[in-house]
């Protein structure tokens, strides 16, 4: 269960939420392993911040999500792949 407690500071990431991300992550990087052109771990994990982020904290369909976004992007260079590369900006503190 992500931490709301960080009311002050959104961008920090508790223990739980690193937890979520690193089984969507693990789970990704297997699932896209099998494919000829398999994307790079950085961008799917790009992928799956940005994701978690925006809100989506269920680690089954954060990776499957992820899965998808990561494996088109690898397929077809698409939007998938401008996903991953504007996931590395931060967003915006809310206030």
């Amino acid at each position: 269960m992500p931490q709301r407690h960080t009311r002050f500071y959104p961008s920090i990431l508790g223990p739980s939420d690193l937890a979520i991300l690193d089984r969507a992550i693990r789970s990704v990087v297997f699932a896209c392993d099998r494919q000829a052109d398999a994307p790079d771990p950085d961008s799917i994990a790009r992928i799956v911040l940005r994701l978690y982020r925006m809100g989506l904290t269920q680690p089954e369909k954060l990776a499957a999500l992820s899965a998808r976004l990561a494996c088109a992007a690898a397929i077809s260079g698409s939007g998938a792949d401008r996903f991953a590369r504007r996931a590395a900006v931060p967003s915006p503190s809310r206030r």
